[in-house]
């Protein structure tokens, strides 16, 4: 009883401050995305998105899954840490070597010849090799990206979220800050290479200088110290990678048959949906696989936590995102600019996604603390090869159809990964969903309250950024009444978490 409590006070002080530089990280971004839209084309813009998707990718290789092995270990042995350490950075030098070799080539397969291009300010003629240029430039990325790795995962392991959130919220901001900067100074898409290349420059001595005196490198390279560690690591790059382009590759494909402009658009929505999303995951995934790992063999309490889990991605997730959804016509327009109300509808329709990945991103946490990396890996490998091929046949369609599959592959991944959950740790699906009611009815109220005054305002000439402030504050105030009266006990247990105590 005295380890479950721990765990769950160890829980709750990660998820704390995870979740306070998590709401930071994503306004920033959020700034990022808007000033990005408003000093970029479209085509520009899309551009960015493959270079994005391109790192992205090569990330998933960085680190050869060793540092979640590291976690998932907790033999608290730190003999063999120094040979990861070597390996990860002369594999960190490989995939730099690797990245700006191969640029030209994945330039062409992701804007081959037949790809319809639109004129920007380098030129038509010039879209393909502004993408090389810019894949070539950031391959520096993975080298110097190596050496914080290491250092991350061991406060990951030691629980150290506090150390954890701060630094990473320092290394945000020095790179939106970059890449604002550059941007405004007419960098165009180079901008976000710089502020990549600051980012991570920052994050490597932030995570180096933390440990160094507690732990630094020595000089050694075994291979004994590898075999407890590099299977399980290998499993989790497979996994990632598979992972990565299962979630990325409609970008691709929409860049190659629709161009990069269509891309663009398509990537401004899609980041707005998403975004929520990918700075909430790290809060589930990085306090849960390390407080999962030291449960591993105790289904009741996994169980128990992926429910905890849902509730909050219900009660904080689900209004978010159905609160953009009914707002984007509003809200896009306004954030963007005008010449991206095309990414409002494309908004609208990527909602569920959004909904369905917040869900189900805890998934990979469980496999990774019952050391089934290598149910992770099959379970991403179907989806790469289901996204791929019902994306290729609907692309020419457009990107709202484009959109509208990825809705229908999104809810039926999301129901075979709660069956898969059942199997592994004996969840319920009636438990985990009597867990999402409250939260889905409360924000299905809200939204229609909002969309209901959206309606009684039509054709009223009411200032934009007024109406979606009136709007913001209607809905926030319905769903927080709504909370109040349906849910009072959770508000008291996320006061305590706030104030320290314990729930």
């Amino acid at each position: 009883m005295s380890e479950r409590l721990d765990l769950k006070r160890s829980a709750i002080s990660g998820a704390r401050w995870m979740s306070t530089t998590t709401g930071y990280t994503l306004a920033l971004q959020f700034v990022q995305v808007a000033v990005l839209a408003h000093f970029l084309t479209p085509t520009s813009f899309g551009l960015v998105g493959l270079v994005v998707v391109s790192v992205g990718f090569a990330q998933a290789f960085a680190d050869l899954g060793l540092t979640h092995a590291i976690v998932q270990r907790q033999d608290g042995d730190d003999g063999p840490i120094a040979s990861l350490f070597w390996l990860v950075l002369v594999n960190g030098a490989v995939l730099s070597v690797l990245f700006y070799t191969l640029a030209p080539w994945v330039a062409r397969l992701l804007l081959p010849p037949s790809a319809p291009i639109e004129t920007t300010n380098v030129g038509a003629a010039l879209a393909a090799p502004e993408l090389e240029l810019l894949l070539r430039s950031v391959a520096p990325l993975f080298i110097v990206g190596s050496l914080g790795h290491i250092p991350a995962s061991l406060h990951q392991r030691a629980l150290r979220f506090r150390t954890l959130g701060l630094l990473e919220s320092g290394v945000m901001t020095v790179g939106a800050a970059v890449t604002i900067v550059c941007v405004s100074l007419g960098a165009d898409a180079h901008a976000v290479v710089y502020g990549l290349l600051a980012g991570t420059f920052a994050r490597s001595i932030a995570m180096t200088a933390s440990v160094w005196s507690n732990w630094r490198p020595s000089l050694r390279l075994r291979r004994s110290d590898l075999s407890g560690y590099l299977p399980f690591g290998l499993y989790q790059t497979g996994e990632r990678a598979v992972n990565f382009f299962a979630a990325n590759v409609d970008y691709l494909i929409i860049g190659s048959v629709l161009g990069p402009a269509a891309l663009g658009v398509y990537y401004a929505a899609y980041q707005l949906v998403i975004l929520p999303v990918q700075k909430a995951s790290p809060v589930l995934t990085r306090v849960a696989f390390p407080v999962f790992s030291r449960a591993q063999d105790d289904d009741a309490v996994l169980q128990e936590g992926y429910v905890w889990i849902a509730r909050l991605v219900g009660l904080f997730g689900f209004p978010a995102l159905i609160g953009l959804g009914v707002t984007a016509p509003v809200f896009v327009p306004l954030f963007l600019g005008e010449g991206w109300a095309a990414a409002a509808p494309l908004v609208q329709l990527l909602i569920p996604v959004g909904l369905f990945k917040s869900l189900g991103s805890p998934i990979g946490s469980v496999f990774l603390a019952k050391g089934r990396a290598d149910l992770g890996l099959k379970w991403n490998a179907v989806l790469a090869i289901v996204h791929a091929a019902v994306f290729t046949a609907v692309a020419a369609q457009g990107t709202g159809a484009v959109a509208l599959a990825y809705v229908v592959m999104s809810g039926c991944a999301f129901v075979a990964g709660q069956l898969l959950l059942r199997r592994m740790i004996g969840l319920g699906i009636g438990v985990y969903l009597s867990a999402l009611v409250k939260p889905l009815f409360m924000s299905a109220a809200m939204g229609i309250v909002v969309a209901l005054a959206q309606i009684g305002v039509t054709g009223s000439k009411i200032d934009p950024l007024h109406f979606l402030l009136f709007l913001v504050s209607l809905g926030g105030s319905v769903y927080f009444l709504l909370v109040a009266k349906m849910d009072r006990h959770l508000i008291f247990q996320i006061r305590s978490w706030i104030l320290g105590a314990d729930a």
